[in-house]
This record gives C-alpha cells, sequence and structure tokens, in this order.
C-alpha cells in the first residue's frame, strides 16, 4: 500500500508541513520521499502544496491531509439506538449556539447492535475554510483530511482493549513538535500542542514530566531512541513504553487515518 500523508501544525497562525510518501510492506513503514518547511503565512502554505502533491508522482497515491492545531475542541457522546439521542442538541447544551462560531465534524463507532459512540469536533469556521482552501490547491479530484484528536478518538473507541480502566499520557514527536494526549478511561480529557522553538517550551513540557506520576498506567511515547530513553531515566517510577515496541500502536498517525474518511 502507497500514501502520501500531509501533516499541518498551525500554532498561533505559524504553519508547519510535513510530507511523507509511505509505502508499507508486511507492516513495515518505508519512507520513500519527505519534505517539510515551516510558514507564516497561510497563502505560502497553499503554493508549498500545490508545488509538491501537484505533481505526477504525488497525484497517483491517495493524499491525507492531517490537521494538527489547539483550537479544536473534541468532545465524546454515548448514543443509545433505542433512544437515538439528538446528538447535536446534546453538543449544544456543552457549546451554546455553537454553530455561529465552529464548524462540526464527527465520526461513530458502533460499539454493539444498541450502543455506539459519536465524536464531535468543533472547528472554527474560518479554520475550515483554511483546510478547503489547502485542499483545492492540490488540484487532485478527491484529498482526504482529517483532524488529528478526532481521529485518535475515534482510534481510541475501537480499540477500548488498549485503554480502557487506564490513565495513559501519550507523547508525540514530530521534528520539533510535540503531541501530548491524556488519556483516561478511553477518553481524551487533555490535548496540547508544543513547538520546542517557542521560549516557553521548556518550561511547558517540564511541567508536564514532573506532574507524572505513579496514578498514570502508562506513558506511551512515539519519536527517536535516545529521546525515549532520556524519559525512562526520568521517569523511573512510570511504565514507558516506545509505540515500535507495541504492534497494535505501531505506526499510530497512519493507523488513525481510516477514522478521517471526510472528502473535499
Amino acid at each position: 500500500m502507497r500514501l502520501v500523508e500531509v501533516k499541518i501544525f498551525n500554532l498561533e497562525n505559524e504553519y508547519f508541513v510535513y510530507i511523507e510518501k509511505l509505502k508499507f510492506n508486511n507492516n513495515v513503514k518505508v519512507v520513500e520521499q519527505e519534505y517539510y518547511q515551516s510558514f507564516n503565512m497561510i497563502n505560502e502554505v497553499q503554493y508549498y502544496l500545490t508545488n509538491i502533491l501537484n505533481t505526477p508522482e504525488f497525484r497517483k497515491n491517495k493524499i491525507f491531509i492531517n490537521y494538527i492545531s489547539n483550537d479544536v475542541l473534541i468532545e465524546t457522546i454515548n448514543n443509545n439506538l433505542n433512544t437515538k439521542i439528538n446528538v447535536k442538541k446534546e453538543l449544544n447544551v456543552y457549546y451554546p449556539n455553537y454553530h455561529l462560531e465552529y464548524s462540526l465534524l464527527s465520526g461513530e463507532i458502533k460499539l454493539n447492535t444498541k450502543n455506539k459512540k459519536v465524536v464531535c469536533a468543533l472547528v472554527k469556521h474560518d479554520i475550515m475554510n483554511k483546510i478547503k482552501s489547502l485542499v483545492s490547491f492540490v488540484g487532485k479530484k478527491e484529498v482526504y483530511f482529517g483532524i488529528d484528536i478526532l481521529m485518535l478518538q475515534c482510534y481510541i473507541n475501537k480499540n477500548l482493549f488498549l485503554f480502557n480502566k487506564k490513565y495513559v499520557l501519550l507523547l508525540q514527536k514530530n521534528n520539533k513538535f510535540y503531541r501530548i494526549y491524556q488519556i483516561l478511561n478511553s477518553k481524551i480529557i487533555n490535548y496540547l500542542v508544543l513547538n520546542e522553538d517557542n521560549i516557553e517550551f521548556n518550561k511547558i513540557y517540564n511541567s508536564i514530566i514532573k506532574s507524572i506520576d505513579n496514578k498514570i498506567d502508562e506513558v506511551i511515547f512515539e519519536g527517536n531512541y535516545m529521546e525515549y530513553h532520556s524519559l525512562v531515566e526520568k521517569l523511573f517510577n512510570v511504565n514507558v513504553i516506545l509505540t515500535e515496541y507495541m504492534e497494535n500502536v505501531k505506526y499510530l498517525d497512519e493507523r488513525k487515518l481510516k477514522y478521517g474518511k471526510n472528502k473535499i
């Protein structure tokens, strides 16, 4: 299988684009090509994507854009199929008149014949417009996109045996970006994206590491081995696992992609 994954990090309107052309053989991921670049303006991102993705070698593969940012609100709503809860009305209780400011994206996981979980992501209208604009510049008929935190919660709901009745901290490191998720009883309760270039990074990151104690069942880390080893030394009283050693979580970003089924 081949695919092109585009990760777009957006922190305070500073953008980082990471493009990977991936090939999977017998559950082994091979990065055939990769590009990355930082930008200060959305139109620069648009032209960058156009120049790289609108080429024959990329256009023939499925293209998936993963939007990663701190400005997405996430809720999980349990829905009994017999009572048929109106998800939009339920969401409006938590966020009154959310539709005035936010667009709603959702994912649905059936737990059994009577129950399902609906994961709702609220994305500001201007951000959705930016995503649509980005996709239109790719020049391909169908481009798939997903919101990172929405796809992760859908993945968790489908793989409850990995997270149920646990308190898990998941750290993902891509280039200079950390994604930090707190997951309690299979629900994301906190989510933070950090940039190492931020002057407050060390203060924030170290405070997070210091707050980790034996109440957390597992710390799952995705990144290079040296950083994993450093984390193990700092958290000697906590179980720290590298994603490479977990078959079900290995290549987590790519495992999340099947839950991002929206097309523009």
